[in-house]
């Protein structure tokens, strides 16, 4: 007697057998495949490339601008030779003149305001004689903090920074006084004291 289940599965099993396929034509599907998914590598990096390329370019341009602008408000090189390098406590001294300058300026500025305003107060006519709009909005020479400075000088400041974290660096490692550094031979003279003084 057979099982009527196992009658029926190998039945529909014959059905549903799968077709069948070419060992060369999978293999020609398999080739294809990996051709058009190296294809789309080499598309996407070559997308890649051409992204970085733009986007590099921008940059340059964005630089060829910026230097552009910068040459437009710098100073014509000759000018710059020509105005003698100051040393800092010069530079320094000029500081403190100019301040002392500067408030001379401002109390000058200040009595001319204080005789303009008298004057308009007694003047009867109405006119403004010996007013000019041009003397409020004047600028003494010395009120502002603004110096020339060549490029060798700022180059110079630079050098003179990066010396001057240089020292602090060594004298931070190495020239603490207040660490108690000692030699081997001292190290071990304090170890056969104590030593000594236990026995």
């Amino acid at each position: 007697m057979e099982d009527p289940q196992i009658d029926a599965f190998d039945s529909s099993s014959d059905d549903e057998a799968p077709d069948e396929v070419g060992v060369a034509s999978t293999r020609h599907e398999r080739v294809a495949q990996l051709k058009s998914i190296q294809k789309a590598n080499r598309e996407k990096k070559e997308e890649e490339r051409e992204h970085r390329r733009r986007r590099n370019e921008m940059f340059l341009l964005q630089k060829e601008r910026k230097l552009q602008e910068l040459s437009k408000r710098r100073l014509p090189q000759d000018v710059l030779e020509g105005i003698p390098a100051k040393s800092s406590k010069i530079i320094a001294k000029d500081k403190e003149q100019n301040k002392v300058s500067e408030e001379k300026d401002s109390e000058l500025v200040d009595e001319a305001k204080v005789e303009e305003i008298a004057n308009r107060s007694e003047g009867s006519d109405g006119e403004d004689e010996g007013f000019d709009e041009a003397s409020t909005d004047f600028i003494p020479l010395g009120s502002t903090n603004l110096n020339i400075v060549t490029a060798n000088q700022v180059s110079k400041m630079q050098l003179n920074s990066v010396q001057q974290a240089l020292n602090f660096k060594e004298s931070r490692l190495y020239n603490q006084k207040h660490i108690p550094r000692q030699t081997t031979q001292q190290r071990r003279a304090r170890a056969a004291k104590k030593r000594a003084n236990q026995s």
